[in-house]
């Protein structure tokens, strides 16, 4: 009668696994490169897009500047009896008066 091996044989043929996890790996290096240039050209394009912006938004504050000082105080400030120029005047008398 032939003779039979019952012996358990775990881990007596190992299976080479080289190549899937360096197929993995591979493939996980590959993707972090592509998503490393896609937020390198994200950065690039919303560092134009900021400075371009501020530039815009300086060149409207500017303009506006210009506009409100002449709507509020006209082209010749001058002051006139019920301009606060001449109020704050009064109100520091007042408190001056009011501490002696």
């Amino acid at each position: 009668m032939a003779e039979v091996d019952i012996r358990p044989r775990f881990g007596a043929e190992l299976k080479d696994g080289f190549r899937p996890v360096n197929a993995w790996i591979s493939n996980g290096v590959t993707w972090l490169d592509d998503i490393q240039q896609f937020y390198r050209e994200r950065a690039a394009i919303e560092k134009e897009y900021s400075t371009k912006l501020y530039t815009l938004a300086k060149k409207n504050f500017e303009r506006k500047a210009k506009r409100s000082s002449s709507l509020s105080v006209g082209d010749t400030p001058t002051l006139t009896p019920g301009s606060l120029e001449r109020y704050d005047g009064c109100v520091s008398k007042i408190v001056q008066h009011g501490a002696d």
